[in-house]
């Protein structure tokens, strides 16, 4: 996922599908307002790429960006193209265990948003941060450090 030139990536980990218990509004218009709810992204996750999609163009002046779904790649490409997203390098982790690898994925299959950060050096790539406020309650949310990105 690194490109040449380029030593940081920053992984944004997209729900999609949903959480499957979660009942808001799905997708109103397009392909994907076809699938069944429980097959649709997340509304939250959905607004949080929206808004990466604009800075990216900046943001990847300096560091890789990608966002992660385990959806099927073309359901993830078509939904992109509904949405307008072409700044963003979006990649399915459908056939391998990259999110649960990660913590973008509990034991049973429920997808998880998580902002992953990785460095590459000439010792190797390392894993240096996770939104593990992910995995507690409290006052701050899990994505708080995307909104400065």
């Amino acid at each position: 996922m690194f490109t040449p030139g380029k030593d940081a990536l920053v992984i944004y980990h997209m729900m999609f599908p949903r959480w499957s218990k979660d009942e808001r509004a799905g997708a109103s218009m397009g392909k994907t307002a076809l699938l069944p709810l429980a097959e649709q992204p997340c509304p939250s996750c959905t607004s949080v790429v929206d808004g990466l999609n604009g800075p990216a163009t900046h943001l990847t002046d300096k560091v890789d960006l990608v966002i992660v779904a385990k959806a099927d790649p073309a359901r993830l490409g078509t939904y992109a193209q509904e949405r307008g997203w072409t700044n963003l390098r979006l990649m399915s982790c459908r056939n391998n265990t990259f999110n649960r690898d990660y913590h973008g994925e509990t034991a049973d299959g429920e997808q998880i948003p998580v902002l992953n950060v990785f460095s590459r050096d000439e010792d190797g790539i390392r894993h240096r941060w996770a939104s593990e406020l992910t995995f507690v309650r409290g006052d701050n949310s899990p994505l708080d450090p995307i909104w400065p990105i």
